[in-house]
């Protein structure tokens, strides 16, 4: 029962253990920016926090459009 124990333990930890270090690795490897439209200004964002800025209110993908007077 103790060794049937350890070994999940050990697998589980190993297991989180891979999961962390592959999300940091695709979390570093996504540098792809990507052009939105915050509060008025036009910026340029990593791919993978463009949902992050799409979640607030009034911000959406492409350049602001701006008026002509």
């Amino acid at each position: 029962m103790k060794k049937s124990t350890r070994l999940f333990l050990l697998a589980l930890s190993a297991a989180i253990g891979i999961g962390a270090f592959q999300s940091a690795i695709q979390a570093a490897g996504s540098t792809a920016l990507v052009t939105i439209c915050y509060r008025g200004n036009t910026i340029q964002v990593p791919s993978y926090l463009q949902g992050r800025y799409l979640a607030i209110g009034g911000t959406y993908t492409g350049p602001c459009l701006v008026s002509s007077p």
